[in-house]
C-alpha cells in the first residue's frame, strides 16, 4: 500500500472505532475496468488491519468476503446490510446496477431504497 492508501485506511479506522461509533462512508467512481472494486476491496482490508490494530482480533472479522462483501444483487445488499458486527467494514460492488430510474416503484427500487434511508 502507498502511503496515502495508508492514511486513507488508517482515516477511516479512526472515525469508525472513535467513541462516537460514527460511520465513513466513500464510493469509488470510474468507468469499466479501471480497477475500482480491486482499490474498494484493498481499501476495506487495509481499514480492517487499522481496525484489529486498535481493536484486537483479526482482521478478518472486520472485513471478509463471506461476511462484508456484496456485489449487485438486492439479496445480497440485504444479506450484508442486516445486523453488522460492531466496526464491520462493509463493501457494497457495483449496487447501482439493479436499480432502474423508469421503474422507481418497482420492488427492487423500493427495497434498495429501504435499506439505505
Amino acid at each position: 500500500m502507498t502511503d496515502g492508501a495508508d492514511s486513507l485506511s488508517q482515516y477511516f479506522a479512526d472515525i469508525i472505532t472513535s467513541r462516537h461509533n460514527q460511520h465513513a462512508m466513500g464510493k469509488i467512481v470510474g468507468r469499466a475496468g479501471m480497477g475500482k472494486s480491486w482499490a474498494g476491496i484493498e481499501l476495506a482490508t487495509e481499514t480492517a488491519k487499522c481496525v484489529a490494530e486498535k481493536k484486537g482480533g483479526d482482521y478478518t472479522q472486520y472485513f471478509n468476503f463471506k461476511d462484508n462483501l456484496a456485489c449487485m444483487s438486492i439479496s445480497e445488499i440485504e444479506r450484508v446490510m442486516t445486523n453488522p458486527r460492531m466496526y464491520s467494514i462493509i463493501f457494497l460492488d457495483d449496487i447501482g446496477v439493479p436499480l432502474n430510474s423508469r421503474k422507481w416503484q418497482s420492488d427492487t427500487n423500493i427495497r434498495f431504497n429501504n435499506i439505505f434511508s
